[in-house]
């Protein structure tokens, strides 16, 4: 049986009083502000631990090369000696101890992803720009090892003299990469957990 009375027919909201609604729209207001401001939270926590994640791979690369670069300068005189010895007399050796051009493989993991989730503009342009370039340099430096390597696969073995410079090559550019990379690489990492410390 339908009711008459005009009062129970008006929607719910009406009924409310005035100031039950704006306590309603105020907690709703508050729940969505405490929502966006735990989600910018975890979104800053997220990017603080992956900015340290670029850190330790600054600071892996820079002990990967401090160990390994050793071996390349151990070679520069000794291939030196090779390819002397192969201009005076065609005698074709490589040095003993020697292991290959042994290139030093170095990780941009992290620093890839914090590019594609754009984490540097988290930083002073200053210390993004550092980064930036030193991975850039590990890129040249990857280029031009592939390139040295290809041709000295390209080589006729039968032409020692050139094999030879370009393997005395390759151990010369080793050893001048680690010595653009150690400082840039120790200077970037500086930088970074400055940044971290403020962030």
């Amino acid at each position: 049986m339908a009711s008459n009375d005009p009062e129970r027919s008006k929607p719910i909201i009406r009924r409310l009083p005035l100031a039950e609604l704006a306590l309603i729209l105020i907690g709703a207001i508050v729940a969505l502000g405490l929502e966006d401001w735990a989600d910018e939270r975890q979104e800053a926590e997220n990017a603080v631990a992956l900015l340290r994640l670029v850190n330790s791979e600054l600071a892996s690369n820079q002990s990967r090369i401090e160990t390994e670069i050793p071996y390349h300068r151990s070679m520069l005189e000794p291939m030196a000696e090779s390819l002397r010895s192969f201009g005076e007399g065609n005698d074709f050796s490589l040095p003993e101890g020697w292991q290959g051009t042994r290139p030093i493989a170095l990780t941009k993991t992290a620093f890839r992803l914090a590019v594609s989730s754009n984490l540097l503009a988290r930083l002073d342009p200053a210390v993004a720009l550092e980064i930036a370039s030193v991975y850039e340099l590990m890129e040249r430096s990857e280029v031009d090892e592939a390139n040295t390597s290809l041709a000295t696969l390209q080589t006729d073995f039968k032409d020692g003299d050139r094999y030879l410079r370009l393997l005395s090559y390759a151990i010369k550019e080793e050893v001048r990469r680690a010595d653009l990379l150690l400082p840039k690489l120790a200077s970037a990492s500086e930088l970074l957990d400055a940044e971290l410390s403020r962030l």
